[in-house]
């Protein structure tokens, strides 16, 4: 990074604007709470030595990852802004939402019948109702809050 020079600041730079906007947008969706510096990368080319950043990982403190029971989870609110570790952010998935310009506001597929069975396939017997239905739940009702966000600017 140049001196004083943010985080966000150097991605852009390098031309990552959209990479770090798509970011920003999963990490909001699925509540990711844990996107600190060790967790976002860059990979560089042994051949030409340019960089790019890393496929996105790490999603272990996600969703309700902090409820441990059906009755935690129950009570669960989707739109709480828990306080999240965010490298090129601040400490809200809201107040990160800011930092994607209006034209780098993601179209998101379709949340519907077909990518519930997908995203759920291999889960029966693994998670319980609850717990599916809690997760597509997150994902209906922030995907709402992202497109109120994108159309209101």
């Amino acid at each position: 990074r140049e001196l004083d020079e943010t985080p966000l600041e150097f991605c852009i730079r390098q031309g990552w604007r959209e990479e770090i906007s798509t970011m920003l947008v999963i990490d909001f969706l699925i509540q990711n709470r844990d996107r600190h510096g060790a967790n976002i990368e860059v990979l560089k080319s042994r051949m030409d030595k340019k960089m790019r950043m890393a496929p996105l990982f790490d999603h272990g403190l996600t969703f309700a990852f902090d409820c441990h029971n059906d009755n935690e989870l129950s009570q669960f609110n989707v739109f709480e802004d828990r306080p999240i570790q965010s490298f090129v952010g601040g400490r809200s998935s809201y107040e990160n939402l800011r930092l994607i310009e209006d034209k780098d506001c993601i179209k998101l597929p379709e949340f519907d019948a077909k990518l519930k069975r997908i995203l759920f396939e291999d889960l029966e017997g693994v998670v319980s109702k609850l717990w599916k239905d809690t997760i597509w739940d997150i994902l209906i009702e922030r995907r709402k809050l992202y497109e109120d966000f994108c159309n209101s600017r």
